[in-house]
Order: C-alpha cells, then sequence, then structure tokens
C-alpha cells in the first residue's frame, strides 16, 4: 500500500460576474476539504482577473490525500487544472493496486467519453431542428412579401450574413429563387 501523498494542487474556474467565480472557486475548494482521506494543509486563492468576456481565478493548495486511489479519485472527480506530487519521492504498490487505479481511471475516461458523443448527437439534432425552423421562418415571411434579405434577417433576430447563406441554400435546394436583390418561393408545377 503506499504512503501518504503530499501534493500542490491547481484549481482554475472561469465565468462570470467576478464575485461569483471567486466565491465558486472557494466553495469548489471547500467541497475538497470536505472529503474523508482529503486534509488541505494550506490554500492560496488568486482574485479573479478579465480574459475577454470572461472572470478567470485559481486556487492553489496543499494537500495531504491517505493513497494513491484517493488521489486518482481527487484528480478524476474534481478533475484539478495541474498537480505536482511533492511526496513520496518514489511509489511503491502491488500490481493489483495499479490494476485498479487504471480501471478506475479508464472508467472516467469512458463516462467522459460517452458524455462528450451524447451532447454532440443532441448538438446535431438542435442544429438540425433550429435550421428548419429558420427555414420555415424565412418561407412564412415570403408567404408575407417579405422578400428583402436585410428585413428578413431583422425580423428573424439572425445576421444578414448568416440569412443570405440560408436564402442561398434554399436557392441551391430549389425552394427559393433570387430575383436582384430579392428572393422569392418557387411555384410548384402540378
Amino acid at each position: 500500500m503506499t504512503k501518504e501523498i503530499l501534493a500542490k494542487v491547481t484549481f482554475q474556474i472561469q465565468g462570470k460576474p467576478k464575485k461569483h467565480v471567486e466565491e465558486t472557486l472557494k466553495k469548489y475548494i471547500d467541497k475538497v476539504g470536505k472529503e474523508e482521506d482529503i486534509k488541505i494543509e494550506n490554500s492560496h486563492f488568486e482574485k479573479a482577473e478579465k480574459q475577454e468576456d470572461f472572470w478567470s481565478s485559481f486556487a492553489e493548495i496543499d494537500i495531504i490525500v491517505t493513497n494513491l486511489e484517493k488521489f486518482t479519485w481527487l484528480c478524476t472527480n474534481f478533475m484539478p487544472a495541474s498537480i505536482e506530487v511533492l511526496e513520496p519521492s518514489n511509489f511503491e504498490f502491488k500490481n493489483n493496486e495499479l490494476q485498479n487505479w487504471l480501471n478506475d481511471f479508464l472508467a472516467r475516461l469512458h463516462q467522459v467519453d460517452a458524455i462528450a458523443k451524447q451532447t454532440h448527437n443532441l448538438n446535431k439534432v438542435l442544429n438540425n431542428n433550429i435550421n428548419t425552423i429558420i427555414k420555415n421562418f424565412i418561407l412564412v415571411l415570403l408567404k408575407g412579401k417579405i422578400s428583402d434579405p436585410e428585413k428578413l434577417a431583422k425580423l428573424i433576430g439572425i445576421p444578414l450574413n448568416v440569412t443570405t447563406k440560408f436564402l442561398d441554400l434554399m436557392v441551391k435546394e430549389e425552394v427559393l429563387k433570387k430575383n436582384k436583390e430579392e428572393y422569392e418561393l418557387v411555384k410548384k408545377q402540378g
């Protein structure tokens, strides 16, 4: 069985507003400290700094963790930005400990992979639905005799360049035709 592990662990958070970022980071570190077999020795919090549209902050904590299994659990469940193992300088463990550690790690990776695939599929469905709604909106507006791309964009609520892409796609699909700078429905035969 491995000895206790002393490590410097960095957690980073990004969001807005500034106060929320700083408070959430403190709560997160408090949650880490409440875990069984984890003891926080020191903690240092940086004030949140503005980075483009978000605020970013980080905390460095020195922790003592009772064993490698719990240390791995900490890493996979709390996902720190970085870790630096200070002690011990060498680890001794049995092959079944390594096997358990790797299986726990792989289980977490599979979990993350499943979530990523599910999110990807959901995004595809949502994008298809949004595209259909925008095309239907365009058709309704054209039936109402609004054919100017700028007016269409304003009524739909999306930028002109995006609206134009939809209009051009619908021309390629032969649902619309372009007449000078305006669009109109293709009349169906039969």
